[in-house]
């Protein structure tokens, strides 16, 4: 079995599956994929000048992209609609789970003054 290690500030990441409903039997060809994933992999991040810039996801974070980011890969047979190759700065945020609610909600950082 091969082993993906992303370089640098890349990301592997496995979409999510499409929602499904109860009862549908027929898959609606208009449908988008989801814009959402599970980052499997990640780089230790990057330099900026002098400075290192560390990565800010992780294994297992539930991160959200744009339409049209990233690079399909096929690693051991995976479907290549699958698994998505990632710059940092192509994924526009992490969900997080709200465990009062039991919902997913965006991370806002605290604003710094």
């Amino acid at each position: 079995m091969l082993l993906f290690r992303p370089l640098l500030d890349r990301v592997l990441v496995r979409r999510a599956k499409p929602d499904t409903m109860i009862g549908q039997l027929i898959a609606n060809p208009n449908q988008k994929p989801p814009l959402r994933g599970t980052v499997l992999a990640a780089g230790p991040g990057r330099h900026h000048g002098p400075t290192f810039v560390p990565m800010h996801v992780k294994p297992g974070d539930v991160v959200m992209f744009g339409e049209f980011a990233g690079t399909p890969i096929r690693i051991n047979g995976e479907s290549d609609e699958e698994l998505l190759v990632f710059l940092a700065e192509e994924l526009l945020g992490v969900l997080e789970e709200d465990h009062q609610l039991g919902l997913l909600h965006a991370a806002v950082p605290a604003m710094v003054q």
